[in-house]
This record gives C-alpha cells, sequence and structure tokens, in this order.
C-alpha cells in the first residue's frame, strides 16, 4: 500500500454552462499558441541555445535544466498575486508576471509515453499518476471541460485544486498553500508537422472556490511543451512563475518550481508504467496463459539449471513465459481496487516488454 492524500472535491458547487466552458477552451488555445511561439523562437532563432545574460542556472537533473531569470532574481515586488479572474479574462501575465523559471533540455523516451503519463483528466488517474511522479500531495477534481476521447486520447482542459506536499506542515513554521488552476494537455504542430505536446496549467478563481481556513491560495502559470527529435530523444521546454503567497522568499518559490519542472524524467515512467498496467488488465479480463518451457524468452537461456536459473527465475505477467534472472525486471504497479484505495503490486516482466 501506498500513501494517498487524494480527497473529493472541496469545491462541489463549482458548475460551468456550455458558453463558460467554450470560452474557457477558446482563451486556452489562444495562451498556448502563444507560448508555443516562444517554442518555435528557442528552436529556430536560438537554436536551443539559452540566453545567460538573462538566465541564471540554478539546478539540473540528468539533461534537464531549470534556470531562473536574473533580472528579477532579487525583487519580491515583481511577485505580487494575480487578482481573481471570471469567466470572460483568464488572466495572461502581464510584462511583470513574465515567467522568472526555464526549463529546457531532453528526456530519454517516446513522445507518446511521456502524453500518456502527463494527461490526468480524473481523479483516479491523478493518483496513479501522484503515485510516481511524485509531484503533488492532495488534489480534487473541480470540473471537467474537455476529456480525452479516442480520436484525441491527449487533449483535455480540467479545473482543479491541489495542495504541495509540504514538510513542515505540523510545526505551521510555513503554512499550507493551495492552488485552483486550469490544467490542459493536447498535441500540436510544427509546420513542418512534427508533433508537439503541451501541458498547461494556470491559476484562476471563481466566487465558488474562495481560500479555506488556515491555507494561503498561491498561483501558478505554467506552460511546457515536448517534442521528439530522435527515436529515443524528447525535447523539452517550459515555463513556469509561482506566486507561493504570504511570507516566504522568493527562493523557496524558485526551488519549488524548479523541482516540479524536473519532474518531468519521471512523466515517461509514469507513461509506461499506466501502459504496462493497462495491459496487465487486458491479459488479465482475457485469461491467457501459455504453456511455459524452460527457456528465457528473451535470451533462450535455459531457466531450469545452475542456482541463479532455479532460484531467479520468474514468469512474465504479460505473456507468461519463464524469464531469467538476468533478462527480468521487478516493477511496482499502481492500481485503483474495488473499494476506490490505491495499492501497488509488484511485477515481473522481460526487459523488452518495457519498452513495448
Amino acid at each position: 500500500m501506498t500513501k494517498d492524500w487524494f480527497t473529493a472535491n472541496p469545491y462541489p458547487n463549482l458548475h460551468l454552462t456550455g458558453d463558460h466552458k467554450h470560452q474557457l477552451v477558446d482563451l486556452v488555445n489562444e495562451f498556448v499558441e502563444d507560448y508555443l511561439q516562444k517554442y518555435k523562437d528557442f528552436v529556430a532563432v536560438d537554436n536551443r541555445r539559452v540566453d545567460e545574460q538573462r538566465w541564471k542556472h540554478f539546478k539540473s537533473k540528468d539533461d534537464l535544466h531549470v534556470y531562473k531569470d536574473r533580472s528579477r532574481q532579487e525583487n519580491d515586488q515583481d511577485m505580487e498575486p494575480w487578482n481573481s479572474v471570471d469567466l470572460t479574462d483568464l488572466v495572461v501575465p502581464t510584462k511583470s508576471d513574465m515567467p522568472v523559471v526555464l526549463r529546457v533540455g531532453t528526456v530519454l523516451g517516446r513522445l507518446d509515453d511521456l502524453m500518456f503519463g502527463v494527461v490526468n483528466p480524473t481523479l483516479d488517474v491523478m493518483r496513479i499518476r501522484a503515485s510516481y511522479v511524485h509531484d503533488v500531495h492532495t488534489a480534487a477534481i473541480l470540473c471537467p471541460v474537455t476529456e480525452p476521447s479516442k480520436e484525441e486520447p491527449f487533449r483535455s482542459l480540467i479545473i482543479k485544486w491541489l495542495t504541495l506536499d509540504n514538510p513542515f506542515e505540523s510545526t505551521n513554521l510555513i503554512k499550507t498553500r493551495d492552488f485552483v488552476y486550469i490544467e490542459a494537455t493536447g498535441i500540436l504542430h510544427f509546420a513542418n508537422g512534427n508533433r508537439v505536446g503541451y501541458h498547461l496549467k494556470h491559476s484562476i478563481e471563481f466566487p465558488q472556490t474562495k481560500p479555506r481556513p488556515n491555507i494561503i491560495r498561491a498561483k501558478m502559470s505554467y506552460c511546457g511543451f515536448f517534442r521528439q527529435i530522435h527515436t529515443n530523444v524528447i525535447d523539452v521546454f517550459g515555463t513556469s512563475t509561482t506566486v507561493p503567497g504570504g511570507d516566504i522568499r522568493r527562493f523557496i518559490s524558485i526551488r519549488v518550481a524548479a523541482d516540479a519542472l524536473l519532474s518531468t524524467a519521471n512523466l515517461v515512467f509514469c507513461g509506461q508504467m499506466k501502459k504496462l498496467s493497462w495491459m496487465l488488465q487486458q491479459q488479465r479480463s482475457v485469461g491467457l496463459q501459455r504453456e511455459r518451457n524452460k527457456n528465457c524468452v528473451m535470451c533462450n537461456k535455459s531457466t531450469a539449471s545452475g542456482i541463479r536459473g532455479r532460484f531467479g527465475k520468474s514468469t512474465c505477467k504479460l505473456c507468461y513465459g519463464s524469464v531469467c534472472y538476468s533478462c527480468k525486471i521487478n516493477w511496482r504497479l499502481s492500481f485503483i481496487d474495488l473499494g476506490g484505495e490505491l495499492i501497488q503490486l509488484l511485477y515481473d516482466v522481460y526487459k523488452q516488454r518495457f519498452y513495448l
């Protein structure tokens, strides 16, 4: 079993009309297109090179790098909270609200796997995603606007609420922050036809979503893009602003934003694990088994002889073939059980299956 802090909707009275949903879709599309142009300029004009006169390196993970804006690094006054919005004004950041954190670099994997890890339109999928990505403490779905379809499996627009993990919550040193925001995902294209995945998170307020007692309402604006540039390499670009509110110093908010941006490295893994979980459920539903021989399905070595063969062998839970010690991988997969509880189970599969 794993920790599961997700909860029911804390704002059940939030309801949007069809017209309001269409307005939100149009506003989000405009916002994403504006930031897509920044990514296009970064690729075509800047040749994917960061202007180090403007941006100062802050933190890295593998080939992902986060930079902070030098011109604003000592100016907390620029981090004023955004005003609340109504359904006719989404609050696109003004000049003083320009992004202060930049993420660039690459991650290994396939774009479809990454986007499968990104999209999380339901509470159950959010819970499963958080068990792999570890970027959310408590969250809820407030109102779905656009949900994935068979034709567009990565397109979604959902209004959500969340709190980030606060290790000082029991001490009252730092009050918990929460967010009400729009999360949108989907696929766009460059002029040459290259697919570009996008992921948007942008704060929004409604009369029905007043801050709860003892919690400070924070603001954020994030837009990230992902593009396959080689067989197993994804180009990553994103900008983010976080306004924590209260007395938290700016360097803490930047560190929180940087950690969230670097969690992108977990999204491919999340998508792969979700795919494996689905495949296992399909196999179970049809009751597929086959007669096993004594040879490993990957390397064809015998699993019946030798100490490692006898004690290290296993069975692939996807194809039910024998797997030797050297060829198997153990993965802990997350599921929602019949009682609605998040559980994690350990499965053996052979290595090649992981890349299917």
